[in-house]
């Protein structure tokens, strides 16, 4: 085995989100999305969706796909800069939410859309290359980050991006390196990297500050990894 190009990440993904723990349903999200809002502020604080759009470099009126779209935290400032957006979400909170938002705000272009990362998304209206640069923002919560990839790049017509977390997770933070369920802890960032380059991309990393929300409701800054590449 040559440890630089045999590595199963595909597997090794799989394997380390099997032990831990299991990505929360739309029920759970649907529970979760009045008070989502307070985490949009913090992140338009510390400027998350200003920089993710940023570093996307789109061309002027390119269509977006958002998915895992949330309350809008991303689609709304896309369709004030004049891209057309796909706004999907497992939750029909979530969306309810972000349709309010628009109206609030007075903003249009955004087509709102109910799918899972596992449902078959030309069924919900999506197919292949059918917009020009589709995107995930903290939003790839699956057992297989393959696939994910795969789906996000088979729809879009020039780039993919996704942010993947650094040194901690939603469903887990430890030390890299750490044994965790008989595994050596990484970031899902280096998970993502590698699956992009088994799967014949070049993909490029960049960093996005961001404000993570304590218990006890003050904001901590962490990082993001931002990973796009050109399909």
């Amino acid at each position: 085995m040559n440890p630089l190009v045999d590595i199963d990440w595909r597997g090794l993904w799989t394997e380390r989100d099997s032990k831990r723990k299991a990505p929360d349903d739309a029920d759970y999200w649907d529970l979760r999305a009045q008070e989502f809002g307070a985490y949009q502020e913090g992140d338009n604080a510390s400027g998350y969706s200003d920089s993710f759009i940023e570093f996307l470099e789109l061309l002027p009126g390119e269509t977006v796909l958002d998915m895992g779209c949330g309350n809008g935290g991303l689609a709304i400032p896309l369709a004030k800069a004049g891209h057309p957006v796909m706004a999907a979400d497992f939750s029909p909170k979530m969306l309810e939410m972000l349709t309010q938002h628009c109206k609030d705000a007075g903003v249009q272009g955004i087509d709102v859309r109910q799918f899972s990362w596992t449902d078959n998304w030309e069924d919900s209206g999506i197919a292949s290359k059918s917009v020009d640069v589709a995107v995930a923002s903290r939003s790839i919560m699956v057992r297989d980050l393959w696939d994910a990839f795969e789906r996000l790049g088979r729809v879009a017509r020039r780039k993919a991006a996704a942010t993947l977390a650094t040194d901690f997770g939603p469903r887990s933070s430890h030390v890299i390196g750490e044994e965790k369920d008989g595994m050596p802890f990484l970031p899902d960032y280096i998970y993502g990297l590698n699956i992009l380059f088994k799967m014949g991309y070049h993909p490029e990393l960049r960093y996005i500050s961001s404000l993570k929300r304590e218990a006890s409701g003050a904001f901590r800054s962490i990082k993001w990894a931002f990973i796009s590449w050109e399909v």
